[in-house]
């Protein structure tokens, strides 16, 4: 026997060893009703068992089996004579490296230009490269892509997920997706980044005055209790003022065409729109409905004082901490700024208990002992839903904890400088919030990662060691999403 069958002997039993051991854990966690029941021994065991890359690299391969192929398929206008590496090749260590947790092009080749890297993803891929790209090279891909692709890329991952019904116990009772838009920023700099860009101008008329530039973002997010998945993306730029009469973009005015991009992406998924005090307009009002969406709005007096009084001077259902009124009117009288909508009104007069978890801890930290939230909705409010409605109303906190807030300061780096291309800008943006949609499967979604009870940093770090190690994937195991 040669030493090369050897070899392969040797990696067949080590992966069946491997695989016994999964399934007799997995039959240990479902037991007694779900609760895990492994002891510290078999934790010891699971982890040096479980391959966190081999999972990731199974989610592209399993779970969104054409994710590959639609890598690869995007459009390449780079000039084919001194093209090296594929629109695949590229695109897919983009996204490992952002997996992994590497925020910047220098990252990309101090850490992943190994030779264990590139034998690694000649396996996943089943390539032949024996060179790396270097940083110029993916910079300039994410300088030139097609926008408009990968906006449909990161659609179709989203609806593959919804079709999937893995999602639909987080629906509303009226059957609909719950889906918070806001806005933030990305990043800002002196440096002038093209008159499509929104700028503010500092200590104007002074010899200080100063112009920073920024780009921003506004997002639209599927909330799903305690996970987030990007829904719909519209970036907050001057190119679509028309006129010179018309001051900059706002997050406002790119709120009226996000709400057209999804209903273009999702012409019949049922939809309720949640957001903060800004959107308690008539106008956004009734954009939602001739969108044929519901809505969940933060209600604060200083906004459309007119709900307010309406609703102090109606006769209202009071059930413990709960207030509500159906049909409230609002507005001067006018055709453009009359209208109804229905109001609810929760007061918390305890310390913090568990649905006030969703709520911002830094306005929690004013009121403990009596806190009020107030609420205007599309939905009529009953005796069956009212509670509901607020629980899901302020979850709309989960787009700032759970999707800016963890996207800036643990694996992924939205606020980081990839580059000052208004087209590299959005690029890198949406491969992170296709990078953030996978991670969020992992590390939520697999019985197995859960289990390991390590934080999102920790799972990464082992995917780049994963990735610094010379070995044979399995990656032909099956994945089931499990969302608790």
């Amino acid at each position: 026997m040669t030493k090369n069958e050897k070899n392969r002997i040797n990696k067949k039993v080590k992966h069946e060893q491997e695989r016994t051991f999964k399934r007799r854990v997995r039959k240990a966690i479902t037991q007694r009703n779900g609760k895990p029941i492994l002891t510290k021994t078999m934790i010891r065991e699971l982890k040096a068992h479980t391959n966190p890359l081999e999972q990731l690299i199974i989610i592209f391969k399993n779970v969104f089996p054409n994710l590959l192929n639609d890598l690869a398929n995007l459009s390449d206008i780079r000039n084919q004579s001194y093209t090296e590496y594929s629109m695949q090749e590229i695109t897919v260590i983009r996204l490992i490296a952002l997996c992994c947790g590497i925020q910047s092009m220098k990252e990309i080749m101090t850490k992943l230009n190994k030779v264990e890297f590139i034998s690694n993803i000649n396996q996943i891929l089943d390539t032949n490269l024996t060179e790396f790209p270097c940083d110029d090279t993916i910079s300039n891909v994410m300088n030139s892509i097609n926008i408009v692709e990968l906006d449909k890329l990161r659609t179709k991952l989203t609806k593959k997920l919804i079709e999937s019904k893995t999602l639909d116990k987080f629906r509303l009772s009226n059957g609909s997706f719950y889906i918070v838009i806001d806005g933030s920023g990305l990043f800002s700099t002196r440096i002038n980044l093209g008159k499509n860009c929104i700028y503010k101008v500092y200590n104007k008329g002074t010899d200080d005055e100063y112009t920073e530039y920024q780009y921003y973002v506004l997002e639209a997010k599927l909330i799903c209790k305690d996970y987030v998945f990007s829904f719909a993306t519209e970036f907050v730029e001057n190119e679509y003022m028309n006129n010179e009469t018309e001051k900059q973009d706002c997050e406002l005015k790119a709120a009226y065409r996000l709400l057209d991009k999804i209903r273009d992406a999702y012409p019949k998924l049922p939809i309720t729109i949640g957001g903060d005090a800004l959107y308690v307009k008539k106008p956004f009002m009734d954009a939602c409905k001739s969108h044929k969406m519901d809505y969940i709005l933060r209600y604060k007096e200083s906004v459309m004082s007119s709900i307010m009084e309406e609703f102090d001077n109606i006769e209202t259902d009071v059930i413990n901490e709960y207030e509500f009124v159906n049909e409230v009117g609002f507005g001067s009288g006018t055709k453009n700024t009359e209208g109804i909508t229905n109001v609810i009104k929760y007061t918390s007069k305890d310390e913090v208990d568990k649905q006030q978890q969703d709520e911002s801890p830094i306005e929690l930290s004013k009121n403990l002992k009596e806190s009020t939230f107030m609420f205007v909705t599309s939905i009529k409010i009953t005796k069956a839903n009212y509670e509901e409605i607020v629980i899901f109303g302020r979850r709309r906190w989960k787009i700032e904890n759970q999707g800016f807030k963890e996207q800036k300061s643990k694996v992924l780096n939205i606020e980081h400088c990839y580059t000052f291309n208004s087209n590299g800008m959005k690029a890198n943006y949406y491969f992170m919030q296709i990078a953030h949609l996978l991670l969020t499967i992992l590390y939520y979604g697999s019985t197995i990662i859960k289990k390991l009870k390590e934080t999102k940093v920790e799972i990464s770090n082992l995917i780049y060691l994963e990735l610094m190690k010379i070995q044979e994937l399995d990656l032909n195991q099956g994945f089931q999403i499990r969302f608790d």
